[in-house]
């Protein structure tokens, strides 16, 4: 279920497909406020959040949704510093829940899957560390042996699960994509359907260390060690964002008719949301998911097209100085 705050973000996420901006009081034409209030809508519904919500407040999902869409618009086009505030006071109103109440009412639904990721991504770093150091001992005891072994089973057996967090995660945002386009469609009916990616066979024993969790580079210094772990984790945000820009500029580029937006709407949009504009080392970062996008995009349509475009982003990023990775916020938001 999204929280209020997780809401907020989401709209922001939906405006940036017209170009808005993100830091004054949203101007909507009438069919983009359409589009931005049903396809929530459609996602809340999908994921549960409705449903949550009214067996919470002992109210029906159809006073909740109706509730939540007459919302909409008002939070929609709110100042963005205000539009958590918004969502959070209105879903109060809507279901006569104190906070507190809104928040048991999540964790009752329990962490969604980006949220499940990352906990079983800390347990397998702290696996990982604990490894590292019982290898490094010049001997071990009958004891050591039989907690390494352990180790190496909780290790499979998490490895296995954020596999399947990961495919989870990755038909969430197949669903959300396909709302979007449906509203998108039924709103312009003059689009086209947008071809399906081709499909392509990756090699069995390519590596893809991008989709890894961090080793524990236990070796290392601790300061050293943090700023390595920060660099693989923002590395690998970096290949989705390059793929990401990179399939977009050429799934427009190859289908106009298919799409609301022109070649150059759609890279001045992109261009909005990697604005290398942050005075940190994420502006070079943004660059260079631009600069890949735009010089990559022909070979993004293919499976194996994507994983060299994300194998570029990785070896640039990952031969950067650690350093830079400290304290580096990569959210955009």
């Amino acid at each position: 279920m999204k929280s209020y705050s997780q809401a907020a973000t989401f709209s922001l996420t939906l405006l940036s497909i017209f170009g808005a901006n993100a830091s004054s009081p949203i101007r909507m034409t009438p069919e983009q406020l359409e589009f931005n209030v049903n396809t929530e809508m459609a996602m809340l519904r999908a994921d549960g959040t409705f449903a949550q919500l009214a067996k919470c407040s002992n109210k029906s999902e159809e006073i909740i949704a109706n509730g939540y869409k007459a919302l909409l618009p008002k939070c929609l086009t709110a100042d963005p510093a205000s539009i958590q505030s918004c969502y959070f006071t209105g879903i109060q109103k809507i279901t006569g829940l104190s906070k507190t109440q809104l928040e048991i009412c999540e964790e009752e639904l329990g962490p969604d899957s980006s949220e499940q990721i990352e906990l079983v991504e800390r347990q397998l770093e702290e696996l990982n560390l604990e490894q590292a150091k019982l290898e490094n001992n010049d001997e071990l005891s009958e004891e050591d042996q039989q907690r390494l072994d352990s180790i190496a089973a909780q290790i499979d057996e998490l490895n296995g699960q954020l596999g399947s967090l990961y495919d989870a995660q990755e038909s969430e945002s197949v669903r959300d994509l396909e709302i979007m386009n449906a509203e998108m469609r039924r709103i312009n009916k003059t689009l086209e359907p947008i071809e399906k990616h081709e499909a392509h066979n990756l090699p069995t024993d390519l590596e893809q260390p991008w989709t890894d969790s961090p080793p524990s580079f236990a070796h290392l210094p601790e300061n050293e060690r943090e700023a390595k772990r920060s660099q693989w984790v923002i590395c690998s945000n970096m290949t989705t964002d390059a793929t990401l820009v990179a399939e977009t500029i050429g799934s427009v580029k190859r289908q106009p008719k298919a799409f609301a937006v022109t070649d150059e709407q759609n890279q001045q949009q992109l261009r909005s949301l990697y604005s290398a504009s942050h005075g940190t080392f994420l502006d070079q970062i943004d660059n260079k998911i631009m600069e890949i996008g735009l010089k990559q995009w022909q070979q993004a349509h293919t499976t194996l097209g994507t994983h060299n475009v994300a194998k570029m982003a990785w070896e640039w990023c990952q031969a950067q100085p650690s350093i830079q990775f400290v304290n580096l916020d990569d959210s955009r938001l």
